[in-house]
């Protein structure tokens, strides 16, 4: 699974500095590394790590999520350091709705 944020990072013109401060304005605390080790998959990031990124770059965190080509319809969703794979949209649907 790969992740979307320097993508979308450079669609918005953030910087990981920039980045780390809306966190910051948000309440919350990312370091420099952090997001920078997870940008470059140095780390996996937990769901409520991406949320505050989504949140911090006005995004939903499911946007921030790049399901590989190999299968269709196939979601992938990472959750206290575990990866979990939904076959469908509906899956991923009810399993977020069940957090």
């Amino acid at each position: 699974m790969q992740l979307r944020i320097s993508e979308v990072m450079k669609q918005k013109n953030v910087s990981i500095e920039q980045l780390k401060n809306i966190i910051e304005e948000n309440g919350s605390a990312l370091s420099r590394t952090s997001i920078s080790n997870i940008i470059n998959n140095k780390s996996i990031p937990k769901i409520d790590t991406l949320i505050l990124i989504a949140k911090a770059l006005e995004v939903d965190f499911r946007d921030l999520v790049c399901v590989p080509e190999t299968k269709k319809d196939t979601y992938h969703l990472i959750n206290d350091n575990n990866v979990y794979t939904f076959n469908s949209i509906d899956e991923l649907k009810e399993y977020i709705n069940s957090l």
